[in-house]
Parts: structure tokens; sequence; C-alpha cells
């Protein structure tokens, strides 16, 4: 259902959009760590309806992983569930978006944090000068 959501609002162009939220589906086999493998019919719906809508990720800041069940537990699995997708019209608009990845301990989901229009500092450093 969520790809057919997707699908029906790319229909829509002009409007900038974004979608965020737990889409229980992986784009990749690296969206996963422990665990059964991840049946890859499934990987290439989601992947094909991603391409198919011309949809775009923002900037990840934090782990990769969104969720995480039996910590400490042989059986320790971690999955890329939650994500963000725009449409170009949205990129057009805020081209400095910025998805934070946060910590949570309280649920299994990790919360995101959704931020535009803001510029990190440069990771160059200043070299000291003494006179």
């Amino acid at each position: 259902e969520s790809w057919d959501l997707l699908r029906s609002l790319a229909q829509h162009p002009i409007l900038p959009w974004v979608c965020i939220g737990d889409f229980n589906h992986l784009l990749s086999v690296n969206d996963k760590w422990g665990g059964v493998e991840y049946p890859t019919r499934w990987l290439n719906g989601f992947r094909d309806c991603i391409m198919d809508c011309h949809l775009s990720k923002p900037q990840l800041v934090g782990s990769e992983f969104t969720w995480e069940r039996g910590r400490g537990a042989d059986s320790f699995v971690m999955e890329r569930l939650d994500r963000a997708f725009m449409n170009s019209n949205w990129t057009q608009l805020f081209p400095l978006f910025w998805l934070f990845n946060l910590v949570s301990s309280t649920s299994d989901h990790n919360p995101f944090l959704f931020v535009y229009n803001i510029s990190f500092p440069s990771r160059r450093m200043k070299r000291f000068k003494f006179e």
C-alpha cells in the first residue's frame, strides 16, 4: 500500500512533497544486519517504486539503521526501515535538507529530526599562528 501511495503522489509533480516514516521495507541487502535474509523480490519492488517516482533521499546524519530488535542477544537484528523521500520540486525549494537519525531509549524505532536550511561549518581547521 505504501508503494501505491507514493505512485499516487508522484502523479502530481507540480506539488513539492516529502514523505517520512516507517516503510517497513529495505532498499538494499546492506540495509539489514543480522537475522534471516530479506527476500530479493521485496527489495526489487520497493526500489522500482522509488525509481519510477523519481524520488531522492536526503542526507542522513547518524546511524544508517533505524530499527532494532534483541539487543544483547544472539538474535540481534538492525534494519533501515524508516526513511524520507522527496520529489524534485521539494529539493529545489529546500536544497539544504538534513535528516538526523537520533537514538531512542523507549522504542525499537529511532526518531528522525527533520531540519532544513542549515549549513555545517567547514571541517577544515584554521592553522594557529603565533607571532
